[in-house]
């Protein structure tokens, strides 16, 4: 008796599985039909709390528009970031720059040969550069990640490459992003940083790579994140709108970053800069705001339209005391757009191929001034 109720048991469970399993695939097949999302390639950082998987490959394209404005074959190299293989060390003949930065580095959105990265790399290399020897521009920007990971992607991964100059890319979430990651404390005194890995039990552990295999694997499980708890374009705007809001004391617009936001970014930039300097490392960090005309959004739009520049009117004055000056693109995009040249993508606010020219061009002319050059 007890057997056979044991044997019940096990064969409902065995059945549960195998019920549960034919489900899941028989939604993914469906999903990857029906409503495909892209399945982008990162795995858990313990200091960096997620990085680029290295030499994977996958496609990545606008699942928010039905139209499809993009669709990328993304590949990362051995080292896990988008770009050429680069030789480590680096050869006496190359001029090596690093670029740090969110997804608007990353650049998802754009074939890997009109990233800014990769324009500033080819314009660099036209008669009148910056350097009598190779320049090389390396992409290291990481989707979703503040300044404070910038600052631990240039100590784990950027200085193997021995740059010549570092870049570092500035958005206004990097204010939200830097309060959530705990992995890197800085000394306010002496602009040192002390990285400490996340520690995990082993439970903790399989949770976290479960979760990275079905975020890498399953579009099905992607399809859940983004669409049923909340879609990706109302996620958008939400975020952004929230982080306008969060920043500003008024709530009206006017852009005011608090001062723990402020004297925490600006501690990271400065860290980073010290540690250029301490290696004869030029450094160049640029920011930019949108202009009202891309925003998304009529909630939007009339917070840009009213928005301040907090780049340049808090955070700037910080880094000059530092020796750092901040440099701001606000203009250039403004520019274009007032010529009728859209510069991000309508669906999904990133740069689209024009965004990335202005980057590249103005970032030519700011490190022909710096270096001296004409």
């Amino acid at each position: 008796m007890f057997l056979n109720k044991r044997k019940k048991i096990v064969f409902i469970c065995i059945l549960t599985c195998l019920t549960l399993t034919i489900t899941f695939f028989t939604a993914e097949i469906f999903i990857r039909i029906a409503a495909p999302v892209p399945l982008v390639k990162y795995s858990y950082s313990p200091t960096l709390k997620w990085e680029p998987v290295p030499n994977s490959r996958f496609s990545y394209f606008d699942f928010r528009n039905r139209k499809k404005s993009y669709s990328n074959v993304i590949s990362y190299n051995s080292n896990g970031c988008r770009g050429k293989e680069r030789v480590i060390p680096k050869p006496d003949n190359i001029f090596r720059i690093v670029c740090l930065g969110d997804s608007f580095t990353e650049a998802l959105q754009v074939p890997e040969n009109t990233m800014y990265t990769t324009l500033l790399e080819n314009l660099l290399n036209n008669p009148g550069g910056i350097s009598s020897r190779t320049v090389e521009v390396v992409n290291l920007g990481i989707s979703g990640q503040g300044i404070v990971q910038h600052y631990i992607n240039f100590i784990e991964r950027g200085m193997a490459y021995e740059p010549d100059l570092v870049i570092e890319q500035l958005c206004i979430n990097d204010f939200i992003d830097d309060e959530t990651i705990t992995t890197a404390h800085l000394d306010d005194s002496t602009h040192n940083v002390i990285i400490v890995p996340e520690k995990k039990n082993f439970f903790a552990l399989m949770g976290i790579y479960i979760k990275d295999f079905l975020k890498n694997n399953s579009v099905f499980y992607n399809f859940i994140q983004s669409r049923f708890i909340l879609s990706e374009r109302a996620q958008f705007l939400e975020e952004e709108k929230e982080i306008l809001l969060a920043l500003s004391r008024e709530k009206a617009g006017k852009i005011t970053i608090p001062p723990h936001r402020l004297m925490r970014s600006s501690g990271f930039i400065m860290a980073l800069g010290k540690k250029c300097r301490e290696r004869g490392i030029l450094f160049v960090p640029f920011s930019f705001v949108m202009p009202p005309e891309v925003a998304h959004g009529d909630t939007l739009r009339s917070l840009y339209k009213k928005m301040n520049n907090p780049f340049i009117e808090q955070l700037s004055p910080v880094l000059a005391a530092g020796g750092i000056t901040l440099y701001d693109f606000t203009g250039s995009f403004v520019e274009k757009e007032e010529k009728g040249e859209f510069t991000t993508i309508e669906s999904d606010g990133h740069w689209n191929k024009t965004g990335h020219e202005v980057v590249a061009a103005s970032l030519k002319d700011v490190l022909l001034r710096i270096t001296g050059d004409n």
